[in-house]
């Protein structure tokens, strides 16, 4: 194994983390991907909701908030996974850390769609029909999500395994 003269748990460390990281990558990409369609059929539900079908309205926003949660279970398993793994090495724990963080980050920013969401449908449940004062909020933050720009899940901790410990796609697998 190649390791810039560390020694071979630290580079034995780096590279099951770098090949589980890899091997989580898609799936993450694929819940980043779903994650934008469902915000932005959120964001266009929410843009619609003055158009006098409250009814359909409202299925879509449950939908939405159904599809978000699923996402949301994934990423945190996914996070779990990340969280397992046995490392206790500096920069690796520190690689870690950050691929943790990034899941959680997701989670989060899900979690407050939902909240905001779920606020919506518990005021139509009140009987209230329009003039949600969080659909302007959700809107906001939908946009904010939907226009930046897209990274590859967990490609920057891979890289900075790869750069450490002078790992090769090879090493690693795809």
């Amino acid at each position: 194994m190649t390791g810039c003269g560390r020694n071979q748990r630290e580079v034995g460390e780096g590279l099951a983390l770098a090949r589980l990281l890899r091997r989580l990558a898609p799936e993450a990409n694929d819940l980043v991907r779903q994650e934008k369609e469902v915000a932005n059929q959120l964001r266009i539900n929410l843009d619609q909701s003055g158009g006098g079908d409250f009814a359909r309205f409202s299925r879509n926003l449950t939908a939405s908030v159904d599809a978000l949660t699923a996402i949301e279970t994934r990423l945190a398993e996914l996070r779990r996974q990340v969280h397992d793994g046995n490392f206790q090495t500096p920069l690796v724990l520190v690689v870690q850390h950050d691929a943790e963080t990034e899941f959680q980050n997701q989670i989060d920013q899900i979690e407050g769609f939902v909240t905001l969401a779920r606020n919506i449908e518990l005021r139509a449940s009140l009987g209230r029909t329009q003039g949600f004062p969080e659909v302007d909020a959700l809107i906001h933050q939908l946009v904010l999500f939907l226009t930046q720009p897209h990274e590859d899940a967990l490609g920057s901790q891979v890289q900075t395994l790869k750069n450490e410990y002078r790992f090769t796609d090879t090493q690693i697998g795809t």
